[in-house]
């Protein structure tokens, strides 16, 4: 809901689940330095910001200063275009004008340490994730904690990517429809 209306409504939530001990990273609606602070108070390890991230990198490359690469995640939603992969803007309905790898030059100077990258085409789609394009990011920029959103289906996706050197990975719908146990994700 933060994403849609800029409202930050779920303190509470991020609150209660990270006082259980589980390491919470959460964004939506992420558009200046206060949300970043209100979402880490709130007992988040990790803001992510989405599409500033993409409109406004000086601007985020402010709140790694601020808060530390460890505290902050950027959010790509991308697109490939012509063997080109550029960030998608407003719902995925437009694309930045700079492809990610450029936009990631500027970040590599501010020290981003934690980039997730959801490929828009197969997100929620459950068809795999697309393997070529993290296994680039992870070997273009080994040094950072990549994570994966888009596409996975089942154990072996995760496997997969942990594999090519990601990080981490984003599960939503195949852990709805129970095409995947958490235990055995969280296993490998």
């Amino acid at each position: 809901s933060g994403a849609r209306d800029g409202a930050r409504r779920q303190h509470d939530l991020v609150a209660a689940v990270a006082a259980t001990g589980l390491k919470v990273q959460t964004g939506g609606g992420v558009r200046s330095e206060a949300d970043v602070e209100a979402i880490l108070q709130a007992g988040a390890a990790r803001a992510v910001v989405g599409s500033k991230a993409v409109s406004d990198p000086q601007s985020v490359i402010g709140w790694i200063g601020r808060f530390g690469a460890e505290n902050i995640a950027a959010a790509f939603d991308v697109r490939l275009e012509g063997g080109a992969v550029y960030p998608t803007l407003k719902g995925w309905t437009e694309r930045s004008d700079r492809t990610l790898l450029e936009l990631l030059a500027d970040y590599k100077l501010a020290g981003l340490a934690h980039a997730l990258v959801t490929d828009v085409e197969r997100d929620g789609m459950m068809e795999g994730p697309n393997m070529a394009l993290y296994a680039d990011l992870a070997t273009v920029r080994p040094e950072m904690g990549w994570q994966a959103s888009g596409g996975v289906s089942g154990l072996e996706d995760v496997k997969a990517l942990k594999a090519a050197g990601l990080a981490g990975v984003i599960i939503g719908r195949a852990l709805f429809e129970r095409k995947l146990d958490l235990r055995d994700a969280l296993s490998c």
